[in-house]
């Protein structure tokens, strides 16, 4: 408002790269109206706290000791309101008009690269190797910020608990689960009350996952032994024909894991869908959730079916191992999908072979071996306890996914009720926040913390499209999909078979569970890696390639069982290879 005078802003802490050294001057000439709306581009001074101009714009005409006095005014008004300043200013006649002062309200707000990477574990050195190693086939997505809170200090300690007794563990998880079950029939209300809930839900799922943890190192042990058998030496590499024998004897398992009766299970139920003649009314249902409560409804073989699939599987789903998963029981759509896929294309008429070989004639089969004696029954031995160790693995991973489902309701639950007091924007948000600030939130009205849950939403939509290498040395960085776009050369890729077979089909190359869904009868899946989430479609493909995944792997136990022919671990197989 003082005509014919230079305006502008001075910041006493550069906003931009929050130096608290380096005291920051914009100027125009005219109305500061041009400088705030963006009509002209100020000319820029920069004072160092001693008052002296550090450097400034070629064509700036503010003289230097009107610059040094407006950084004294700046830092007097930075004693008198503690803090760093926000000042407009006006000059005319060399004399300076002070317009405002306020604090500078953004400068520590965080950045998207600090929201990036706010959880990361520093490398001890540039010379670290880390590895993705067969985890991104259990968690495929990145942990969210309560996820990372709550269920990452768990995984970390599980993994220096040594060896017990497998029989004990399976007893003490049958116990936790109990407790579990008990716990989530109590409901309140209260938010003090609920925060006590979650974290009670937390220590029982503790015990669960540390209880499959020493279950998993049984069964890795076990697999160790057996296949340095097959193999003849502790030391060497596995050559095909080795791994030939070590997925035939594990394909053999007359244990049957849980996680192969999903796709099983979903052919029986099509086939009772069609046999008691429930099919026309299913198809008419829009709602998903409305449909196969309507087959759980049915007085008859249908209604056992759809009963006993959720009882057993119900609590699995995608990224059942997140916070930010969805079990089947909360939203069918993809079964109600594919048992619809399956009757379309009668993938339901087969007849179930159960074949029980003993264990002599299973390793008659193998190639590599023929052990006689005293090491034939050692080999048995070791072969039943191989069985046992990837049945109990499969079995209390499904515990460890109900402990997460039930934890994970309980956050949501908390979610709700802190929305209904008008601290979260909806029930979701809290898997956005840490546990330390849902805490600070119930105490008091940070709105901080609201604006960090908004910012980390959006930064998480683009984290969950990052991929990154099978081996990493020092920070890891996403890896450049980019350059196998343009592909023109033939190529030969390379993997490890798990279930052998040859077949041909169209491919259907899907990176996510949502690219799967489109999987036509037939078609031979090639992805990144299987879990629970994708067993719905193995009743309707020919054959399985994976990126990542070993031989215990779930899509490796789950083709054996299926008799789908499997190649695991063929790097860059998605990028490569196109659906038709």
């Amino acid at each position: 408002m003082i005509n014919g005078s230079d305006s502008g802003v001075m910041f006493t802490n550069d906003p931009v790269k929050g130096d608290p050294s380096k005291i920051v001057i914009n100027v125009v000439e005219g109305l500061g109206e041009a400088l705030v709306s963006g009509q002209k581009t100020p000319e820029q001074i920069i004072v160092g706290r001693d008052l002296k101009v550090f450097s400034k714009s070629e064509n700036c005409k503010l003289d230097d000791k009107i610059s040094a006095e407006l950084a004294h005014l700046g830092l007097l008004f930075e004693d008198a309101f503690g803090g760093p300043q926000d000042v407009e200013f006006a000059i005319k006649n060399d004399y300076i008009y002070i317009l405002q002062t306020r604090s500078i309200t953004n400068l520590d707000l965080e950045t998207d690269w600090e929201f990036e990477h706010e959880f990361d574990t520093p490398s001890m050195c540039e010379k670290d190797l880390h590895s993705t190693a067969n985890v991104g086939e259990v968690l495929p997505r990145p942990l969210s910020p309560l996820g990372h809170s709550l269920l990452l200090d768990p995984y970390d300690r599980g993994l220096f608990i040594m060896f017990w007794d497998s029989k004990f563990v399976v007893k003490e998880v049958e116990k936790s689960i109990e407790k579990i079950k008990k716990l989530e029939e109590k409901e309140t209300d209260d938010i003090d009350d609920q925060l006590q809930h979650v974290e009670q839900f937390l220590l029982l799922f503790f015990d669960v996952l540390i209880s499959h943890e020493l279950i998993s190192m049984f069964s890795s042990f076990t697999y160790v032994l057996v296949a340095m058998f097959i193999r003849g030496s502790a030391e060497g590499d596995l050559s095909p024909e080795v791994l030939s024998d070590i997925a035939t004897l594990y394909s053999k398992n007359p244990l049957k894991p849980i996680s192969a009766d999903v796709p099983k299970a979903l052919k029986r139920l099509a086939k009772s869908i069609v046999e008691n003649k429930h099919l026309e009314e299913f198809e008419k249902i829009i709602s998903c959730k409305n449909a196969f409560e309507f087959l759980i409804e049915q007085n008859d073989s249908t209604g056992k079916e759809a009963s006993r699939f959720m009882e057993l599987h119900g609590h699995r789903g995608i990224n059942e191992l997140l916070l930010n998963g969805v079990s089947w029981k909360t939203d069918p759509t993809q079964i109600v999908n594919n048992l619809k896929s399956i009757i379309q294309h009668k993938d339901f008429d087969y007849q179930e072979v159960e074949e029980e070989l003993c264990k002599d004639e299973v390793i008659d089969q193998l190639k590599c071996i023929r052990p006689e004696g005293f090491k034939r029954k050692i080999f048995k031995f070791l072969t039943g306890e191989a069985y046992r160790g990837v049945f109990l693995r499969e079995q209390l991973k499904s515990e460890v996914v109900y402990a997460t489902g039930a934890l994970r309701n309980q956050c949501l639950r908390l979610g709700e009720l802190l929305e209904n007091e008008g601290l979260l924007f909806e029930p979701k948000s809290i898997l956005f926040a840490t546990w330390e600030e849902i805490n600070e939130l119930t105490q008091i009205r940070n709105s901080r913390i609201l604006h960090r849950i908004r910012r980390r939403e959006k930064i998480f939509e683009k984290q969950v499209e990052q991929e990154y290498p099978f081996i990493s040395e020092g920070t890891p960085i996403p890896r450049n999909l980019d350059k196998f776009k343009d592909i023109q050369s033939d190529i030969e890729l390379f993997g490890t078979p798990v279930c052998e077979g040859i077949v041909s089909g169209i491919a259907r190359v899907a990176k996510t569970l949502d690219d799967a869904s489109k999987t036509q009868p037939g078609e031979i899946l090639i992805t990144k890696y299987t879990d629970i989430g994708w067993s719905p479609i193995f009743p309707i493909i020919r054959g399985l390639v994976t990126e990542i995944g070993g031989l215990l792997s779930h899509g490796s136990v789950v083709a054996r069982e299926y008799g789908l022919p499997c190649i695991i671990a063929v790097e860059n197989a998605t990028d490569i290879f196109h659906t038709a």
